[in-house]
């Protein structure tokens, strides 16, 4: 792998709005906490009310959003496994920020805000923890006001593609199938796009024989190809 693409890769990785922090160690906040199932599609908190916990995503994934008054939805972060949401009302007791809906089956860590606010006044550690998770967020947020404001969709469909290939894709022998189904319409509002203009980047991308869909998956067929089309969407870029 050349240095420009794995300069790329580190990029998308750092900005990626799947959000994984299983490496992060919530031990001080959950040892007294048991997981609880929250089934597909089950709303955990909506947008501007409030919610007596903050939550940890033991396993599975959950989709926090914002929706406009006519209903249009824009996805903020997917929160992945070791993923901490909520914390921002927790911290100054105003209504949450986006809707939560969770993406898959998934089971969290319910952490009410008083036992929270307790860990956070004497546990030094855990503060370091709380204010890295926010400065990812804040870069993950900036980076999509970034991308909404310069970047096209055609770019930005591409680099989901290519965060999902590498971290979600499984090597088959037909390519990299992405192991996670999504619709164009979870696409568009991922992206900032509207449907119709996915489906039309999926069907060029299919054309040029870079992707193929299988039973509802997103199969990869030509890498190399996935990064050139990157690489020629990119912002400034002189064709």
């Amino acid at each position: 792998m050349d240095d420009n693409r794995q300069i790329t890769i580190d990029l998308i990785m750092e900005h990626s709005p799947w959000l994984k922090l299983d490496h992060f160690d919530w031990h001080a906040i959950t040892s007294d906490a048991k997981p609880k199932l929250y089934k597909k599609n089950t709303n955990i908190y909506q947008q501007q009310h409030y919610s007596d916990y903050i939550y940890i995503v033991k396993s599975g994934r959950v989709r926090l959003s914002i929706y406009s008054r006519n209903g249009e939805e824009k996805c903020l972060i997917i929160a992945d496994r070791g993923c901490l949401f909520g914390e921002i009302s927790g911290l100054d007791d105003h209504p949450n920020y986006a809707n939560a809906t969770v993406i898959v089956d998934s089971y969290l860590y319910l952490i009410p805000k008083e036992r929270f606010q307790e860990e956070l006044n004497r546990n030094h550690d855990l503060c370091l923890k709380i204010i890295k998770v926010l400065a990812r967020k804040i870069r993950l947020l900036s980076s999509q006001v970034e991308g909404l404001s310069f970047d096209d969709s055609y770019y930005r469909v591409a680099n989901a593609l290519v965060y999902l290939t590498e971290q979600y894709g499984l090597k088959t022998d037909k390519g990299y199938k992405i192991q996670l189904k999504f619709t164009h319409q979870e696409m568009a509002n991922l992206t900032g796009s509207c449907r119709v203009t996915v489906t039309n980047i999926f069907r060029t991308l299919s054309k040029g024989n870079i992707i193929e869909k299988e039973n509802g998956f997103v199969i990869v067929k030509d890498v190399d190809k996935l990064y050139r089309y990157l690489d020629m969407t990119r912002p400034g870029k002189l064709y």
